[in-house]
């Protein structure tokens, strides 16, 4: 299975799902996309894409926005909706600054925001407590934000920016050990 010239989406599935969609040549994967091969049996059923654009640009676009948006989600008088949306988008900026500057981007599909998460595992190696919690506020403010109005307690606002807080300093420490060239 050769991928079509250009930029290449690629479906990475575990054992034992879907066959018609099997990756068949897993090496040239791997070697191609410098994946190891550990993350085809953890991902599951995957959409990525080799990132086109530059990295360094990228990263410094993300970790300016983690920035700029944990400080806009303590602002007094926000509604504890939009302070939980704010705080979740610095989170999903920092894993996208780990995605991008391991060159990858999501594909634009509807889930991004769910892969961006999902990969924390892989690029950071984030625990599975931090990324069911990122999950469950993904959720939560598609609910706040579509659905219903007011649900978002302070509480739970402030538990998102002390997780986004936290997983920007992860970021910012891997990056600093695996990527320094991009900060």
């Amino acid at each position: 299975m050769r991928p079509p010239s250009g930029e290449a989406v690629m479906l990475l599935e575990s054992p034992g799902k879907l066959p018609c969609n099997r990756i068949v040549d897993v090496q040239w994967v791997v070697e191609s996309y410098g994946l190891f091969l550990g993350a085809l049996i953890h991902v599951g059923i995957w959409w990525t894409r080799r990132d086109s654009n530059p990295r360094p640009p990228r990263c410094e676009r993300c970790i300016f926005k983690v920035k700029r948006d944990l400080q806009n989600s303590k602002i007094a008088g926000l509604s504890n909706d939009w302070r939980l949306g704010i705080a979740y988008n610095a989170a999903l900026q920092a894993a996208t600054a780990a995605l991008a500057a391991a060159g990858y981007r999501a594909a634009r599909d509807g889930n991004h925001h769910y892969r961006i998460i999902q990969s924390l595992e892989l690029t950071i190696g984030a625990e599975a407590k931090l990324i069911r919690a990122l999950d469950g506020f993904r959720k939560k403010r598609h609910v706040s934000n579509y659905d219903a109005e007011g649900s978002v307690s302070d509480r739970e606002a402030k538990e998102i920016q002390k997780i986004a807080a936290r997983l920007r300093d992860d970021v910012r420490a891997w990056l600093t050990k695996n990527h320094s060239h991009l900060l």
